[in-house]
């Protein structure tokens, strides 16, 4: 037996949300006895390739054994994103829940987002710290910090600055509620607004911090189309889209729209302050914990459970059986236990033919036969 030190090499362009996602699995795979490195060049050859960065299609994926995982969590609502992105070049996919499960299922009938050996709902490795007494600490630092006053507080925290967003933020907001929480990601020019004059209270808060720990001090989120909407979820934030605040791509510029989850509240920039007000007037109730269980599996366990999948598939599915034997994760045959994710992940009782024809090809089908027979016939 091998006691060879395996290496995996995360792939991020640098961005610090792509990190932060990425970030939590490096910890728990050092944690469990592997080298870890990040790499901006998604062409760099790897043993184990863990990707959260953009693979373009004239990129190679140079790693002997591969793992995706969305760009951004907001990516999982795009109804083209898994195809486009060519999920197929990845053996592994990881989604961030059982919604996104459904999209992906929708979705693939295209062959570009079937990754080779399945996909699996681990969570959302970049929530984890929300969950924990660390983070709730953080949180009533900052609020010290900032020196933050009992009342209604609500953040905005865009995409990207453009097109006058802040100053109608502020214009809708103020009078509202009692604090106004700005959150960007760069350093961006606030001379226009420094000089004016608030009812409530206007706090700045520094680029560097986290959003979630932003998130956990307001009610309301005010966003057009970002991953931090769906995040709010994990802080109880209640999550508003202005759809008429236009957002740069590299296609160019769009709008909020049929991307966005669908217990996302969308406004306009004219109706922004009434919306505001009827979420504190208590007519737009969501159930934010359901929703947060619906939508993003294994809370604070994600990196945890996206590193038993890597063990599980890469590992010991990629000619490394030591680290499976070692950590005692995955007892048992290993094939059964990557068709019976996959499957829990694309479907509640069966699959579309499709998906069926590709595990046949793929060498699933006496196993696939047998484990659609007991969903079929047992509640």
């Amino acid at each position: 037996m091998s006691n060879e030190r395996l290496c995996i090499t995360f792939f991020s362009s640098g961005n610090t949300s792509e990190r932060a996602a990425l970030d939590p699995i490096a910890r728990e795979a050092e944690r469990r006895g592997y080298e870890t490195t990040f790499s901006a060049d998604v062409t760099d050859r790897a043993e184990i390739g863990v990707y959260n960065t953009h693979v373009y299609p004239d990129d190679t994926v140079s790693a002997d054994q591969s793992v995706v995982l969305m760009n951004s969590v907001d990516d999982g609502y795009d109804s083209e994103y898994f195809w486009r992105e060519r999920w197929n070049r990845f053996d592994v996919g990881l989604l961030s829940g059982e919604a996104v499960g459904e999209h992906w299922q929708s979705v693939s009938g295209n062959k570009y987002a079937l990754p080779k050996r399945g996909v699996y709902v681990v969570g959302w490795p970049k929530s984890d710290w929300v969950h924990t007494e660390t983070f709730a600490r953080a949180v009533e630092d900052l609020r010290g910090d900032i020196e933050l006053a009992d009342g209604r507080t609500a953040v905005y925290a865009p995409a990207e600055e453009s097109a006058g967003k802040m100053v109608e933020f502020l214009d809708a907001a103020d009078g509202v509620v009692d604090t106004m929480l700005i959150k960007h990601k760069g350093d961006e020019d606030y001379s226009q607004i420094r000089e004016r004059e608030f009812q409530g209270e206007l706090i700045i808060l520094d680029h560097d911090r986290d959003i979630f720990e932003a998130l956990a001090l307001a009610d309301v989120l005010i966003s057009e189309q970002s991953s931090v909407l769906p995040e709010a979820l994990h802080t109880k934030t209640f999550p508003i889209s202005v759809i008429d605040w236009p957002v740069t791509f590299s296609s160019g510029t769009r709008y909020p729209g049929d991307t966005l989850p669908e217990f996302v509240e969308t406004t306009t920039r004219e109706e922004l302050s009434s919306t505001i007000e009827r979420f504190y007037d208590g007519d737009l109730i969501l159930d934010i914990e359901g929703l947060r269980d619906r939508h993003f599996a294994h809370p604070g366990q994600s990196a945890r459970i996206a590193m038993d999948v890597i063990e599980q598939v890469a590992v010991a599915d990629g000619n490394h059986p030591s680290r499976v034997t070692e950590t005692g994760e995955f007892p048992g045959n290993s094939n059964r236990d990557l068709y019976y994710s996959y499957l829990r992940a694309a479907a509640e009782k069966s699959l579309p033919p499709a998906i069926k024809k590709w595990l046949l090809e793929f060498g699933a089908g006496q196993f696939m036969m047998k484990l659609d027979d007991v969903l079929l016939n047992h509640d």
